[in-house]
């Protein structure tokens, strides 16, 4: 853990250096592109990093059409999307400022994190446990050119895969158009991006949801999820209290039935935040 949180400072340090002028920040509208780093910026992510780790930065610049980005990460099983992971949501909104800045991400062991910091210093971090094939080879590596933003247009930016033949074709954005490269890996991360015209604020249902199953994929053991009945479907109830003794705020409530005696287990998500709740008899 300490590693993780050693290599996610320097990123976030050669982030926020976005917002001082350090660097050298793209000019052109509607894009996002590999950072330029300078010596000092590349210098702390090589020495906070330690055994096995793969990083990489970007930098965007978007005009005033569009209000909100996300970034995710989708895992697939030979070829197959197995599971699509919540990650960040930004909603840039009317902020000038929030137009522009950069996303990192970085990949030590069986963590994936993925931080961004917009030039108004607003910041957002998230980390993922991801699935590690000892005996398999690997390959990774990003997005290596400016590639220009499109409303609602998925951009692969980090590709992460686990292979058994002597050779791999990454193909960075042919992933994108050719998905059916995914199907030669039996195990492939893809960290992608999509910039909206739309705001991306506000919690909906389907948000809500996505939010509880990656909790629960995150804090419990695969027995425990296999005994989830609805894990892909879970009951979703916008107006709800958590318990006193969790706060007591507004929250989303997600019910998850299980194979057993002692009933569901839920979850609550705080309205403003987004956080699951740290009650002590939800099961998890």
């Amino acid at each position: 853990m300490k590693k993780l949180v050693g290599v996610l400072l320097g990123i976030s340090i050669i982030a926020a250096n976005a917002s001082c002028n350090i660097g050298k920040p793209i000019t052109a509208t509607n894009v996002i592109a590999p950072a330029k780093l300078e010596v000092g910026q590349r210098a702390i992510v090589d020495l906070l990093s330690v055994d096995e780790y793969a990083t990489a930065v970007f930098d965007y610049n978007i005009d005033d059409a569009f209000k909100g980005f996300e970034i995710w990460i989708e895992h697939y099983k030979n070829g197959v999307l197995h599971y699509k992971f919540h990650a960040i949501e930004v909603d840039i909104g009317d902020m000038a400022s929030n137009r522009n800045g950069r996303i990192g991400i970085m990949i030590n062991h069986n963590k994936m994190a993925l931080s961004v910091v917009t030039n108004s210093q607003e910041k957002h971090f998230d980390t993922k446990t991801i699935e590690m094939d000892s005996s398999a080879r690997r390959a990774w590596g990003p997005v290596d050119r400016t590639i220009s933003i499109k409303n609602e247009q998925e951009i692969i930016l980090y590709g992460y895969a686990f292979y058994d033949g002597d050779d791999i074709t990454y193909g960075g954005q042919n992933w994108q158009v050719h998905p059916d490269i995914l199907g030669r890996y039996p195990c492939v991360y893809l960290v992608k991006a999509k910039f909206s015209t739309k705001p991306h604020g506000g919690l909906t249902a389907e948000k809500v949801a996505s939010i509880a199953k990656d909790y629960i994929k995150e804090n419990n053991s695969q027995y425990f999820i296999d005994t989830i009945i609805n894990f892909d479907t879970p009951i979703v109830e916008e107006n709800a209290k958590t318990p006193l003794y969790c706060g007591g705020e507004e929250a989303w409530k997600v019910i998850f039935n299980v194979f057993s005696i002692l009933g569901p287990v839920i979850l609550y998500i705080d309205k403003t935040t987004g956080m699951v709740a740290k009650c002590s008899d939800l099961r998890i």
